[in-house]
Protein backbone atom coordinates (compact mmCIF):
# COMPACT_ATOMS: atom_id res chain seq x y z
CA UNK A 1 0.00 0.00 0.00
CA UNK A 2 1.20 3.07 -0.96
CA UNK A 3 0.17 6.38 0.80
CA UNK A 4 1.90 10.06 0.12
CA UNK A 5 1.05 13.36 -0.84
CA UNK A 6 0.84 13.46 -4.74
CA UNK A 7 1.37 16.27 -7.16
CA UNK A 8 -0.44 14.42 -10.34
CA UNK A 9 -1.74 10.58 -11.17
CA UNK A 10 -2.26 9.24 -14.69
CA UNK A 11 -4.89 6.15 -13.86
CA UNK A 12 -5.66 3.29 -16.70
CA UNK A 13 -9.39 4.12 -16.48
CA UNK A 14 -12.00 2.20 -18.58
CA UNK A 15 -12.33 4.83 -21.08
CA UNK A 16 -8.65 5.09 -21.50
CA UNK A 17 -5.85 7.30 -19.14
CA UNK A 18 -7.39 9.81 -17.15
CA UNK A 19 -5.06 12.67 -15.35
CA UNK A 20 -5.90 13.06 -11.52
CA UNK A 21 -4.98 16.74 -10.12
CA UNK A 22 -5.42 18.18 -6.89
CA UNK A 23 -9.23 20.08 -6.39
CA UNK A 24 -10.54 17.79 -9.43
CA UNK A 25 -14.27 17.09 -8.75
CA UNK A 26 -15.29 13.91 -7.72
CA UNK A 27 -14.85 10.90 -9.58
CA UNK A 28 -15.27 7.05 -9.67
CA UNK A 29 -14.05 4.64 -12.81
CA UNK A 30 -13.54 1.56 -13.41
CA UNK A 31 -9.83 0.60 -14.86
CA UNK A 32 -8.62 -1.24 -17.32
CA UNK A 33 -5.31 -3.43 -16.93
CA UNK A 34 -2.46 -0.77 -17.65
CA UNK A 35 0.18 1.64 -15.45
CA UNK A 36 -0.47 3.54 -12.55
CA UNK A 37 1.76 7.14 -12.45
CA UNK A 38 2.12 9.04 -9.22
CA UNK A 39 3.98 11.64 -9.24
CA UNK A 40 5.32 13.00 -5.77
CA UNK A 41 7.64 15.13 -4.53
CA UNK A 42 9.68 12.41 -3.76
CA UNK A 43 9.80 11.47 -7.20
CA UNK A 44 7.54 9.16 -9.79
CA UNK A 45 5.57 5.61 -8.70
CA UNK A 46 4.93 3.79 -11.37
CA UNK A 47 2.19 0.36 -11.11
CA UNK A 48 1.45 -2.07 -12.86
CA UNK A 49 -2.68 -2.67 -11.91
CA UNK A 50 -4.49 -5.61 -13.30
CA UNK A 51 -7.49 -3.98 -12.69
CA UNK A 52 -9.87 -2.38 -10.00
CA UNK A 53 -11.55 1.03 -9.66
CA UNK A 54 -10.38 4.29 -8.58
CA UNK A 55 -11.88 7.13 -6.59
CA UNK A 56 -10.98 10.66 -6.29
CA UNK A 57 -13.00 12.15 -3.83
CA UNK A 58 -11.74 15.07 -1.10
CA UNK A 59 -8.22 15.59 -3.06
CA UNK A 60 -7.98 11.98 -2.17
CA UNK A 61 -7.06 9.34 -4.80
CA UNK A 62 -7.66 5.31 -3.90
CA UNK A 63 -6.92 2.70 -5.96
CA UNK A 64 -8.43 -0.05 -5.35
CA UNK A 65 -6.84 -2.78 -7.93
CA UNK A 66 -7.35 -6.40 -8.38
CA UNK A 67 -3.58 -6.53 -8.49
CA UNK A 68 -0.37 -3.82 -8.24
CA UNK A 69 3.34 -4.85 -8.77
CA UNK A 70 5.93 -1.94 -8.66
CA UNK A 71 7.69 -1.35 -12.19
CA UNK A 72 10.78 -2.92 -10.47
CA UNK A 73 9.19 -6.20 -10.06
CA UNK A 74 7.94 -6.42 -13.95
CA UNK A 75 10.64 -8.27 -16.32
CA UNK A 76 10.55 -10.21 -19.38
CA UNK A 77 9.92 -13.58 -17.78
CA UNK A 78 6.36 -12.45 -16.42
CA UNK A 79 5.79 -10.77 -19.49
CA UNK A 80 6.49 -13.97 -21.27
CA UNK A 81 4.45 -15.70 -18.87
CA UNK A 82 1.44 -13.47 -19.74
CA UNK A 83 1.75 -14.24 -23.49
CA UNK A 84 1.79 -18.63 -22.76
CA UNK A 85 -1.57 -17.28 -20.76
CA UNK A 86 -2.41 -15.24 -24.15
CA UNK A 87 -2.29 -18.39 -26.08
CA UNK A 88 -3.71 -20.63 -23.79
CA UNK A 89 -7.22 -18.48 -24.12
CA UNK A 90 -10.36 -19.50 -26.23
CA UNK A 91 -10.09 -17.25 -29.21
CA UNK A 92 -14.27 -16.12 -29.28
CA UNK A 93 -13.71 -14.89 -25.69
CA UNK A 94 -12.74 -11.38 -27.16
CA UNK A 95 -13.04 -9.76 -24.02
CA UNK A 96 -10.60 -11.80 -22.22
CA UNK A 97 -8.18 -11.51 -24.74
CA UNK A 98 -8.75 -7.78 -24.86
CA UNK A 99 -7.97 -7.71 -21.29
CA UNK A 100 -4.73 -10.22 -21.57
CA UNK A 101 -2.97 -7.74 -24.63
CA UNK A 102 -3.78 -4.85 -22.51
CA UNK A 103 -2.29 -6.69 -19.56
CA UNK A 104 1.21 -7.81 -21.80
CA UNK A 105 0.76 -4.23 -23.38
CA UNK A 106 1.41 -2.07 -19.54
CA UNK A 107 4.00 -4.21 -18.55
CA UNK A 108 5.90 -3.76 -21.50
CA UNK A 109 5.16 -0.37 -21.14
CA UNK A 110 6.52 -0.85 -17.56
CA UNK A 111 9.82 -2.33 -18.93
CA UNK A 112 10.50 0.01 -21.67
CA UNK A 113 10.03 3.21 -19.24
CA UNK A 114 7.90 6.56 -20.16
Amino acid sequence: MLQTEANFAVIPADDGQMGILKNQAPVVTRLNPGVLKIETPAGVYRYFVGGGYAQMKNNQLTVMAEEALPEETINADRVAIEEVRLTQINGQDAVAVKMMQLRIGAMRKLMGGD
